[in-house]
């Protein structure tokens, strides 16, 4: 085997069985493993809980300004603000000053 644990079948696992492997016991490997993919074809699909999804949306558009209409606004205001606030060279003989 080269130094790897034996494979243990997924089903005796989850039935409980076969214990997993603690930490602690022989054979345990501390390090995380990638799932194996399923061959199982699903057939029959779950219902879905949500009636209407587009319920959610709708909420918004009656408001009239939706949060991310307020975000952009705000975010423009920012940078307004940040723009504007910029050193001014102040001239003690009074060149390029604003009448």
């Amino acid at each position: 085997t080269g130094g790897q644990t034996p494979r243990r079948d997924l089903e005796k696992v989850l039935t409980g069985e076969e214990k997993a492997l603690r930490p602690g016991d022989p054979g345990f490997c501390a390090r995380a493993r990638v799932p194996m993919p399923s061959n199982k074809d699903y057939v029959v699909r779950p219902k879905w809980n949500v009636e209407m999804e587009s319920s959610r949306f709708q909420g918004t558009s009656k408001k009239g300004i939706s949060r991310l209409d307020k975000q952009m606004r705000k975010f423009t205001d920012i940078r307004k603000k940040s723009r504007s606030a910029h050193a001014v060279k102040i001239s003690i003989e009074g060149n390029k000053m604003p009448l």
